[in-house]
């Protein structure tokens, strides 16, 4: 019997939460880290957050054009590293998106807590009115398919893209249709294309894409 597993790479999305919970039988505590800019965040037991390793690193959240946002206001994340003397990092922005909150935890620890991640900023789809839809969308979409095994969506134009599937009941097929149109009407997109495979894009160190954004703003690495 495991005390607990700790998940960290990739955003933890609640569908998947359950499933790790279901199959070890034991609590799930979500870990956020960002080497490059000196950050580590973690779950309590109370699961309303990730605890910021402050002795480490400053968080701030900014909006698009670089201003703090309120707490609890999604918006970009900033890193400064306070432990690394060789190469300073700055305001450091590693392309992911959440909110923070001072408020207490009922743990008891003083620290900031972020209350959520989106991803990286690629990790959007633009609708056909140049909204922002993020890749959670999807995700919530397909869980509800037990035949759906795995996805990824690729953006090429502004309100088209191309969702790949995999698969494990070949009767699903008569569905996908009606998941189009679906798609197509709360995503706001003028064309959905529907790709199965088992072959999906990975990033270099193997992880899983979920969406391949190649319309994207250019993202600086640096806000000034």
């Amino acid at each position: 019997q495991l005390d607990g597993v700790i998940t960290t790479s990739e955003v933890l999305f609640p569908h998947y939460r359950e499933a790790i919970e279901k199959a070890f039988g034991c609590e799930v505590y979500d870990q956020y880290g960002a080497n490059d800019g000196g950050v580590t965040a973690f779950e309590c037991d109370q699961h309303e957050g990730l605890h910021i390793g402050m002795e480490r690193c400053v968080v701030e959240i900014v909006d698009d054009e670089g201003n703090p946002v309120p707490d609890g206001e999604e918006g970009r994340i900033l890193l400064t590293d306070l432990s690394n003397y060789a190469m300073p990092f700055i305001r450091y922005e590693v392309g992911d998106y959440g909110a923070i909150t001072k408020e207490p935890c009922a743990c008891g620890r003083g620290l900031i807590r972020l209350t959520h991640i989106k991803g990286r900023q690629q990790e959007f789809v633009y609708s056909k009115n140049n909204r922002k839809v993020h890749g959670g969308f999807f995700s919530t979409t397909f869980r509800q398919y037990d035949a759906v095994e795995q996805f990824q969506v690729k953006q090429d134009e502004i309100g088209e893209i191309v969702i790949r599937l995999r698969l494990n009941d070949p009767a699903f097929e008569k569905q996908l249709d009606k998941l189009k149109q679906t798609i197509v009407k709360q995503a706001e997109l003028d064309k959905v294309t529907i790709e199965l495979t088992d072959q999906f894009e990975k990033t270099k160190g193997g992880k899983h894409k979920f969406v391949i954004n190649n319309v994207a703003e250019t993202n600086e690495s640096v806000v000034r």
